[in-house]
């Protein structure tokens, strides 16, 4: 019983990919053989250091999640409790912290380094989350259908001006949390959202996921993931699609 998981990022349109450098940024952790967490950062545009922002934000998570282990490890077998709640925004003050840092750094006001981040931890007992900003989660449990962590927001003006280095970050910071096992997730930053989302009722679009879910059931192992993820993003059919940077993590748990 295991994680077979993996994540990879992308610039968008190549007129834009060889003047700057990606503003999105992912990492994967496995916690135990069936416990992983991940991270997923979409950095601000318009923002200078965004690009740094992401890399900050996410390592910055990681980094928390490795030395509070016990305390994620918790919530993943337990998501359905007060402490998941306290747990992400501890989360959230130790990446805030990180990028104010990060901006004395490069003698820059945190604004420059502005950043989305979708953290996520599961195990078999559940999944629980959190998310600040565009982006979204999809999940699948055992004989049943695709399911957005967070409903997908219909005012895209609002939640795409939602970044982690605002000072009401923690207020516009979403937390949620699923029972049960979890055999298949995907996290990913809003420039694949258009073509995740049905247009007809605001639901995962099943033809989008299907594909992935199975070459993720089939992979042998994280390495594979990681290389069908990297050939998804980069396939004509996406390209021609996509003109943002985008990050893209898949997992599925095998029993």
């Amino acid at each position: 019983m295991s994680w077979n998981a993996a994540v990879d990022f992308r610039k968008g349109c190549p007129q834009k990919a060889q003047a700057e450098p990606c503003q999105d940024y992912g990492k994967v952790l496995k916690l135990k053989s069936d416990v992983i967490a991940s991270a997923v950062a979409d950095g601000d545009c318009k923002a200078r250091f965004s690009h740094i922002g992401a890399r900050t934000a996410v390592r910055s998570a990681c980094n928390t999640i490795r030395a509070n282990i016990r305390s994620f490890q918790s919530v993943a077998h337990n998501p359905n409790t007060h402490a998941t709640t306290s747990t992400f925004e501890a989360l959230l003050d130790s990446v805030q912290e990180s990028l104010k840092s990060a901006a004395a750094d490069h003698l820059a006001p945190i604004d420059d380094l502005a950043t989305t981040l979708i953290v996520f931890i599961a195990s078999p007992a559940g999944l629980a989350a959190m998310k600040i900003g565009a982006g979204f989660i999809v999940y699948r449990q055992s004989g049943r259908q695709y399911e957005f962590m967070f409903d997908p927001e219909k005012k895209e003006n609002d939640i795409r001006n939602q970044y982690i280095t605002q000072q009401n970050a923690r207020d516009n910071m979403k937390i949620g949390a699923q029972n049960g096992l979890t055999e298949f997730v995907c996290a990913s930053t809003n420039a694949l959202e258009p073509l995740s989302i049905r247009s007809d009722g605001w639901r995962p679009h099943t033809p989008f996921f299907r594909p992935l879910d199975q070459c993720t059931a089939l992979a042998e192992d994280d390495d594979e993931v990681h290389s069908n993820i990297r050939a998804f993003l980069r396939s004509k059919s996406l390209t021609g699609k996509v003109d943002n940077d985008c990050t893209l993590m898949l997992g599925g748990y095998r029993n």
